[in-house]
């Protein structure tokens, strides 16, 4: 089997990555927020919540980012890459990177630390797994400046055997000493001695209880630390021969993360019960932030006191002023925070028909609709109504119930949805659901709900399509398949309740055959075919009248079927099924076999729009097929390291194709790029993303024409500009008005001069400028009708000598003005010719040169030429 195509696509990084694995930083000014994600820094706006840039430039995750103590527009970032990086982040240049040649895990900075970094470096060289112990290590940065970019330091290490991470290290008041964390020890070393196992061992009060977390007050000789068993310790007078400690606590579950504030009258602590403690230093007092709606990871304050940020298990962070919710940036959200199994989402990947977003689980009982193009969460629909509970123990945590399978039609009429709950020790709770889309609200709505569909759990679900195919319509119709050997047919049908309008869903049809175990199942494109696979039999189905209309054997029962599907556009009439060892293609036609390949199967992935399907191995392997033919039409090996868990087509965004539609250009493309965009997503949620060299290119020159510009333009105006916004507006709309004020003088010349004295792009369109400027060239109101009159004898005495034809245009030209003037003075001009009714008086124009200036505003703007000419003379 040959490819038709040498293209190579690249792998690249669409979104998914957490954005709560470290802690994150405010800028000085409190105006951004730095978090590490993946192998980016992400830089989002405190006021709007909005993205505003990324900075690139390291090859591995991202485990720190630290504003420069002496520079605040600068920061410091390290990475497992081994580098760390100095950057102007207002401009988004990366000004050094500083070379160690091991992975980092953590970073610490401190203004009176200058030219000193701390850095966190594997204890057994070479290693890049960051949930071990490692050792803490002093960097010496060079005072001079140097022309290169990439600039070598060494690593000395002065503690040995700390946790790793942002929350195992801390540095103290003045920058005078470093505390760090290892199970049940704290160990502390001065800055002035930089020789390696220098640091004082302190033991914690409860020594069978493991250390989770440190900080360092800001200003007094203080340190705190949580635990595992709920614990908030404070550790006073360390600097001497035996610390004095004092213990506080309030959480029923560890303690993952303190910090104080910056003036060091608070500290705070946050854990699994999804509450933020405020502790007032010296002090019993505590204070509480409640319900936040998931686990807190860490927790950060800016500079000023304003604003804190705390890091949920969910894949988001919450900003807060005060004590209220300002902000909340939203990543792809994690699903169940304590699910240890393979698989992290139940329903699969699945599309919107109506945004386009991707659907997937979000937090526990949520469906969450994620914009892929944008990185963004547009919403979550919750599915189950509950709140999540906080377990007793990490070691035994609560069952939630979960949304299983999900499933849309293809306009987007109808959401289908299975909720599952058991915990092996009470009755299984299972419901299926159907939302109807409110047109008004643009959301789903509740219609139906459906307790106990199967006695076991449900495998697959599926909706018909209700587009109008041939001037028919098919109804709305569901299938389920389920582990009690039987699937079902849901119909929506009118409420037996005559004071009822609505319509509801019901179950008409019970199917089975031979007392086999069906598994999956799907609706051909018009909806007039319903196949349902049991074993290695596909049976096919007449949804209407729910006859068995054939059968097709494939396999042994060895090796089942897993996966179906009917083909679309030209390929409709083929019907695709996959089983672990192989994939055939019939032909509904001649319900014979089409082709067959032998190929390890781990994903069978349709494409809705095009007559291709892809399917990825163990091994990550990527074979695109097209139905009509067994011939592979791309292949690539070894797509990602990491497990690919799921993977979807998708529509192509319409912004993002190319301009260019020639045939040379259609040949840069991968096969499917014209109409659709591969995703993937692995065990940890990273979404990626298969895309050609061109489309790779296109996106990156997009991406760095809007990027940086958005920098400030996101945040929102101080009150000075807007005040100021207010007043120049106010001053354009009364130069810009109808009622302009006339001055003494030569006629228009204060505007002319205003007008070449303004900046061009700050005007507004000339047609805008022309009423306003004729106005100026009228003289003070007088008496119009006598000096209409006299104006008439001496354009009579003055017009002898022209031509016949144009004193008859004068005529006729002063009686439209004698019959459009009436007794109080108004000249009225028709609608027609676009005039309007004007106050005329002491007009010092006589009407010959009044009629000319009236026909050249008419018929252009050259007119105003020779007025330039005489203002600037």
């Amino acid at each position: 089997m040959a490819t038709s195509t040498e293209l190579v696509g690249r792998v690249v990084v669409r979104g998914g990555a957490s954005l709560v694995k470290r802690r994150p930083v405010f800028s000085a000014d409190s105006k951004y927020i730095f978090v590490c994600s993946g192998e980016v820094i992400r830089v989002f706006s405190v006021a709007s919540g909005e993205f505003v840039t990324e900075l690139w430039g390291h090859r591995n995750e991202v485990t720190a980012v630290r504003v420069n103590p002496l520079i605040q527009l600068q920061l410091f970032s390290s990475s497992l890459d081994g580098t760390i990086n100095l950057w102007d982040y207002a401009d988004g240049i990366l000004l050094k990177t500083f070379t160690l040649g091991l992975p980092l895990f953590g970073l610490l900075v401190h203004a009176d630390l200058k030219n000193k970094l701390y850095v966190q470096i594997p204890q057994d060289s070479g290693k890049e797994d960051d949930e071990f112990l490692g050792k803490l290590a002093i960097v010496h940065l060079p005072s001079r400046q140097s022309s290169s970019r990439a600039v070598p330091v060494q690593a000395s290490p002065v503690i040995n055997k700390i946790k790793v991470g942002d929350r195992g290290t801390a540095i103290g008041a003045g920058g005078e000493y470093v505390a760090a964390i290892h199970g049940s020890k704290l160990k502390v070393v001065f800055t002035a001695n930089e020789e390696e196992n220098a640091e004082s061992v302190y033991l914690s009060e409860n020594r069978s209880s493991v250390l989770t977390c440190v900080a360092c007050h800001p200003t007094d000789y203080a340190i705190a630390t949580g635990n595992a068993n709920g614990h908030v310790t404070l550790w006073r007078n360390f600097n001497k021969s035996k610390p004095v400690l004092s213990s506080e606590h309030w959480h029923s579950l560890r303690v993952e993360d303190v910090g104080f504030s910056p003036e060091g009258s608070y500290l705070y602590s946050v854990g699994h019960e999804c509450t933020l403690v405020q502790w007032q230093y010296n002090s019993k007092h505590r204070d509480f932030i409640p319900r936040l709606g998931a686990p807190i990871s860490h927790v950060s304050c800016s500079h000023d006191n304003q604003y804190k940020a705390l890091c949920l298990t969910s894949n988001a962070i919450i900003v807060l002023k005060v004590d209220k919710i300002k902000q909340k940036i939203q990543g792809l959200s994690f699903g169940d925070y304590t699910r240890t199994g393979p698989v992290c989402i139940p329903t699969g990947l699945t599309t919107d028909p109506h945004t386009k977003a991707l659907v997937l689980n979000g937090t526990p009982g949520h469906l969450q609709f994620y914009h892929l193009q944008q990185d963004k969460l547009l919403y979550n629909l919750d599915i189950v109504g509950e709140n999540y509970i906080s377990p007793e123990s990490l070691d035994k945590p609560l069952v939630n119930t979960e949304v299983e399978r999900v499933a849309f039609d293809t306009e987007g009429a109808w959401l289908a949805t299975i909720e599952r709950r058991d915990d092996k020790e009470t009755s299984m709770e299972m419901r299926l659901k159907f939302w109807g889309f409110d047109k008004e609200k643009q959301s789903f709505k509740l219609n139906t709900v459906i307790e106990s569909p199967h006695e076991y759990q449900v495998y697959a679900l599926q909706l018909r399509s209700t587009k109008e195919v041939d001037g028919f319509l098919h109804d709305p119709l569901a299938v389920t398949t389920a582990n009690d050997k039987k699937f079902k047919v849901w119909r929506l049908l009118d409420d037996e309740d005559v004071n009822s309008k609505m319509k509801t869903w019901n179950c008409t049809f019970v199917g089975s055959y031979r007392n086999l175990q069906p598994k999956d199942a799907s609706f051909c494109e018009d909806g007039s075919l319903l196949a349902v696979s049991f074993g290695q039999i596909i049976t096919i189905w007449d949804p209407d009248t729910n006859e068995l209309k054939r059968t097709f054997c494939q396999g042994t029962p060895d090796d089942p079927i897993e996966s179906l599907y009917f083909g679309h556009g030209s390929s409709s009439c083929h019907l695709v099924a996959s089983t672990k060892g192989s994939i055939t293609v019939w032909n509904l036609l001649t319900c014979s076999v089409l082709w067959n390949v032998s190929l390890g199967v781990h994903l069978l992935i349709e494409d809705p729009l095009s007559c291709m399907f892809a399917v990825i191995d163990i091994t990550n392997n990527l074979f695109v097929f097209n139905t009509s033919e067994p011939r592979i039409i791309y292949a690539q090996k070894s797509l990602l390291k990491q497990p690919i868990d799921m993977a979807i087509f998708t529509p192509l965004v319409k912004n993002n194709q190319s301009s260019d539609g020639g045939q040379s250009a259609r040949k840069k493309l991968l096969p499917w790029e014209h109409v659709s965009q591969l995703y993937l997503m692995t065990r940890k949620q990273d979404l990626f993303s298969l895309v050609s060299e061109r489309r790779d290119q296109e996106e990156g020159k997009e991406f760095q024409s809007h990027g940086q510009m958005s920098l400030h333009t996101n945040l929102q105006p101080t009150p000075f500009a807007m005040l100021l916004g207010r007043e120049r507006a106010k001053d354009d709309e009364e130069e810009t008005g109808l009622d302009a004020v006339r001055i003494q003088g030569a006629l228009g010349t204060a505007s002319v001069k205003q007008m070449l004295s303004s900046p061009a792009h700050t005007l507004p369109p000339a047609k805008t400028l022309c009423s306003s400027f004729l106005k100026t060239m009228l003289p003070p109101a007088g008496d119009a009708h006598t000096r209409m009159v006299q104006s008439d004898s001496e354009d009579e005495l003055g017009e002898k000598d022209e031509s016949d034809k144009s004193d008859m245009e004068d005529d006729a030209h002063h009686t439209e003005h004698a019959q459009l003037m009436n007794q109080s003075g108004q000249v009225v001009k028709s609608h027609d010719q676009g005039y309007q009714v004007e106050n005329v008086q002491d007009i010092h124009l006589s009407d010959v040169e009044l009629h000319k200036l009236e026909k050249a505003a008419r018929t252009g703007f050259k007119w105003m030429k020779p007025v330039f000419k005489d203002v600037l003379s």
